[in-house]
């Protein structure tokens, strides 16, 4: 019986194969399979086959097929070649293993990529959703026009105008946060203050009742207490009704559902403006509030949230955006260095402490001086004094350079990954807002 030899044609290559390499593309249940299926159907005798699909991926896709190994071309898109293997009904793990390590960074990028294609569109959907509600009438639009100005300072000069505004007083925040902290900004109470801080059996153990008027004398006999300047409490009280008025007016502006509305920045805005009323309330209940530490220091600590308030003024900076990105996107790498940190630490700590050398009294404070110590930032505070000491410390400094030499690069490669992406979206997107623009204008001189 002669034997039938079967013929590909693809794009003008000519592969010839024998009825078994035939049969394995046919029964796989893929779609050239079912191409081939289909052709018998027609024509029982029929031994040529037309395919158009890509010429170096279909090569080697029936190399491999044929039996030889499965390589990706270098000159081929790995997510055009993963469309011929499933065309092909090819399984990805057929990719041989030096192509493979190519492959898989190409899937991990792909996810990741997805990721933030998937956070740019919601992005861009919802200000797109405000800026046709803006153009219609009635509260909805005049919520959605609000919006604009609040949210998005390229839509408009008056949006230009709210956003520098808002960040001046953002930072006047900061400022009266940082401020309130330096004994500059302090001075010494006044006549007044004491009146107000003292009760009537601290002014009859005073001798502010005989004296009858504040003097020397009794200022010697007084506890060292001093007050923040009065103009910070003004500014301060500027600040929360600022910020009052803009959270409400965001609450009540919002044009869209209210799961689109609570995130990060509105969170850190709501429990800023929190702690600033129960401070200020703390200070009207009780007037010694305001000169002397009490539980209420506790709260008032919470104004450390303020600072977050600095990321209202890099939102808008995609260089931002790309940063939490690549954050979102290391944790694992994350995840690892700390895991690789905590066992250098544990191991050179106790390493330290067991050496003996009077500078670790013991593994905690070991503990602290490893992570010092391998993070390069070396204080001082704690310096070995024997000879096995340094040699722990030696190894563990050398350690610590070659931990953050592996692992730091990953999550710069991420950042450089997404911001060449994040450039390439934008860029499309600004060439076919232009595309569309041209298209709009109708021509002038047209003849109708």
């Amino acid at each position: 019986m002669e034997k039938v030899i079967y013929t590909i044609y693809n794009k003008g290559d000519k592969s010839e194969i024998s009825k078994t390499i035939l049969d394995k593309i046919s029964c796989n249940g893929s779609s050239a399979g079912r191409q081939i299926i289909s052709a018998f159907t027609e024509d029982k005798t029929v031994v040529d086959f037309h395919f158009q699909r890509h010429s170096t991926c279909t090569s080697n896709i029936l190399d491999f097929i044929r039996g030889d190994l499965l390589h990706i071309p270098a000159d081929v898109c790995p997510k055009k070649f993963r469309q011929e293997m499933e065309f092909w009904g090819i399984p990805e793990n057929e990719i041989a293993t030096c192509c493979l390590t190519k492959y898989q960074s190409f899937l991990d990028d792909e996810k990741t990529f997805r990721v933030l294609q998937r956070d740019e569109n919601e992005r861009h959907a919802r200000k797109e959703r405000i800026n046709v509600l803006s153009k219609g009438k009635g509260w909805k639009a005049i919520q959605a026009k609000m919006w604009q100005v609040m949210e998005y300072p390229s839509t408009s000069v008056m949006a230009k105008i709210f956003m520098v505004f808002s960040n001046l007083i953002v930072l006047l925040s900061l400022f009266i946060l940082v401020a309130s902290t330096s004994p500059m900004f302090y001075e010494s109470l006044t006549e007044g203050e004491w009146e107000e801080y003292l009760n009537e059996i601290e002014k009859e153990k005073y001798g502010w009742k005989e004296a009858g008027s504040f003097n020397e004398t009794i200022i010697d006999l007084l506890p060292d207490l001093t007050s923040r300047v009065e103009c910070l409490d003004y500014l301060e009280l500027i600040t929360i009704v600022y910020f009052t008025i803009e959270i409400i007016c965001r609450i009540v502006f919002f044009p869209l559902t209210w799961k689109d509305f609570f995130n990060f920045f509105i969170v850190v805005d709501a429990v800023s403006l929190i702690v600033m009323y129960v401070d200020m309330i703390a200070n009207g209940v009780d007037e010694r509030e305001k000169y002397e530490d009490t539980f209420v220091e506790a709260i008032k600590s919470l104004q450390i949230i303020r600072v977050m308030r600095l990321f209202r003024l890099l939102k808008h900076v995609s260089s931002f955006r790309i940063l939490v990105f690549t954050i979102r996107a290391s944790l694992k790498d994350l995840l690892l260095m700390l895991l690789c940190l905590l066992t250098a630490v544990l191991i050179f700590s106790s390493l330290a402490f067991f050496t003996r050398d009077p500078a670790f009294t013991s593994i905690p404070q070991a503990s602290w001086w490893a992570i010092v110590t391998l993070t390069t930032v070396g204080y001082g505070d704690i310096v070995p004094k024997t000879l096995p000491a340094r040699l722990v410390a030696s190894a563990c400094a050398v350690i610590g350079v070659c931990m953050l030499a592996i692992l730091i690069p990953s999550l710069v490669n991420n950042f450089m990954l997404f911001n060449s992406q994040l450039n390439v979206m934008q860029q499309k997107k600004k060439t076919k807002n232009e595309a569309f623009l041209e298209n709009s204008v109708l021509p002038v001189n047209k003849k109708i």
